[in-house]
């Protein structure tokens, strides 16, 4: 019942926990020291390319429109 849910409630804000993960982990590297300013803006552009395959690809199996 509980993973029912947890899946559920994942599917319904998708975005919500995409925005936040993806936060986390810039934030966690970035003040980690990992990365650099330039490296920063590199990942951001990675990661905005994978966003937008990852939503083509929702929006091609019909889960969002």
């Amino acid at each position: 019942m509980l993973l029912t849910y947890t899946v559920k409630h994942l599917f319904r804000s998708w975005k919500l926990f995409l925005a936040l993960l993806i936060g986390i982990i810039l934030a966690s590297a970035f003040f980690a020291g990992k990365i650099s300013g330039d490296e920063y803006v590199e990942r951001r552009q990675s990661l905005k390319q994978m966003k937008d395959s990852l939503r083509e690809e929702l929006q091609r199996m019909g889960v969002t429109t």
